[in-house]
């Protein structure tokens, strides 16, 4: 992986992270009745001194970069480019941003159903803790060499997908443990994740 590349990418796994939590969150208090998610009202209040909202203008400025980052890899993020589109429509037949907001909120839950901690997801989960000596001995190495020699750098240099550590599905945003949202009857159900998109397979190997 060229230097440049793996800049790119690290910063994508930065701003994916941001965007998601933020999404989330801004959505959730646009649905409650504040506006200014989506700009609707921009024309009213260009400078922001009203209806100003950080967060919006923030979780905005996330989704045209990833869209850009994610070009220059031949991909697109499909909720990044979703958002995108809603904060572009306009017109007599328009929800309005709170409705838009909670429309959005349940397209996504629709559109994302869990999946369990099972089957290839459990195998390579498994083999990534068999291979933790050979990972230190790699990390070591790197570091002794003054190469870069995080977790993440191991995975991305072997060709796994070095946001979800290999196993496909979504990882917290602390990088500790995997993303649960919620549960089939007993057994707990996980997000997938949206780099690799389940492959578990770095996107420029898959490329």
């Amino acid at each position: 992986m060229k230097k440049r590349e793996k800049i790119q990418e690290l910063r994508l796994n930065d701003i994916e992270t941001e965007f998601r939590a933020l999404l989330h969150s801004c959505l959730r208090e646009c649905a409650q009745g504040r506006w200014g998610l989506f700009g609707q009202n921009d024309h009213l209040d260009p400078d922001g001194s009203i209806l100003g909202w950080p967060d919006a203008k923030r979780l905005r400025c996330l989704a045209e970069e990833i869209k850009s980052l994610r070009h220059e890899f031949g991909q697109t993020n499909d909720l990044s480019e979703r958002f995108l589109q809603l904060c572009a429509e306009r017109g007599a037949n328009a929800l309005g941003e709170p409705k838009l907001a909670a429309a959005f909120l349940t397209e996504i839950s629709e559109e994302r159903p869990g999946l369990p901690f099972a089957g290839e997801y459990l195998r390579r989960y498994e083999l990534n803790l068999a291979r933790m000596q050979e990972v230190e001995a790699w990390r070591t190495s790197e570091s002794d060499a003054g190469r870069p020699s995080s977790l993440k750098d191991y995975f991305a240099a072997h060709g796994f997908c070095s946001y979800c550590h290999g196993v496909g599905l979504a990882m917290n945003a602390d990088g500790m443990g995997y993303k649960a949202v919620g549960w089939d009857r007993e057994s707990q159900l996980f997000e997938q994740c949206d780099f690799c998109e389940g492959t578990g397979v770095s996107i420029e190997k898959s490329s």
